[in-house]
């Protein structure tokens, strides 16, 4: 049985590496896109279905946001590869945004708490824990 040690891994770098400043996109950061749309829509949840490109709420596909959704999957292949984990049959990979969270940041960058999971076809599930402080 293939240890569960790189995905756990994959799910934490998927969701820094569009939490943080290494992903900008166009105007701004990915991250502040998305926190843009949920003070815009007042929405404090976002999930993005990563294996669809798709996000809930669902009024929030469009524009920059519809752009960028599909290199979260771009990004995921990569890491697979990268851990030598494309062989594993993935049944979900999905992130979730919480913006409705009660701390500050000093910097102006959006505050939330992310959940990142990882499911497999074979059951097993993965799940890591993100801030914007991680």
């Amino acid at each position: 049985m293939t240890s569960l040690k790189p995905l756990k891994s994959i799910a934490h770098n998927l969701a820094h590496h569009f939490s943080s400043t290494l992903s900008m996109w166009k105007t701004d950061y990915t991250i502040n896109h998305l926190g843009t749309a949920s003070k815009t829509h007042d929405v404090p949840k976002i999930e993005i279905n990563v294996l669809e490109s798709t996000i809930k709420p669902e009024n929030l596909n469009h524009g920059i946001i519809q752009e960028f959704l599909p290199e979260y999957l771009l990004y995921l292949n990569h890491l697979l590869k990268t851990h030598s984990m494309e062989n594993v049959e993935l049944k979900e990979v999905v992130i979730v945004y919480d913006f409705d969270v009660d701390r500050s940041c000093s910097f102006d960058l959006p505050i939330y708490n992310c959940v990142s999971t990882i499911k497999t076809v074979s059951g097993r599930k993965v799940q890591v824990l993100l801030t914007e402080s991680s």
